[in-house]
């Protein structure tokens, strides 16, 4: 049924993500996104989890990015993204994440 459908936040959390390295703010605020949610989107990237806090490692376009998730004291969560370089130049360590490729 279409009221229990899960909505998939990826290409928006990935979208910001290339925003805030652009605009070399590393952080912001998500009010849409519930720390729950950050954690699927994490699932298959190398997710790391800890009381209010989600890291991952995510292919997006050709870059190699670290995404960490905190839980904001108001509403959604912080979001901090970090370029490590392209995914091609990291080779083994980028290989079998998934992620959008094409934003760039």
């Amino acid at each position: 049924m279409f009221w229990n459908k899960k909505k998939d936040h990826s290409a928006t959390i990935e979208k910001i993500a290339l925003s805030l390295i652009e605009s070399k703010q590393e952080t912001g605020v998500l009010p849409f996104l519930s720390l729950k949610e950050a954690a699927d989107y994490a699932k298959d990237k190398s997710p790391l989890h800890a009381p209010g806090f989600v890291q991952c490692h995510a292919v997006i376009g050709s870059g190699y990015y670290n995404l960490e998730f905190k839980l904001h004291p108001d509403k959604g969560v912080y979001m901090s993204a970090y370029y490590y370089g392209e995914a091609s130049d990291i080779g083994g360590m980028a290989s079998g994440l998934k992620g959008s490729r094409g934003w760039k």
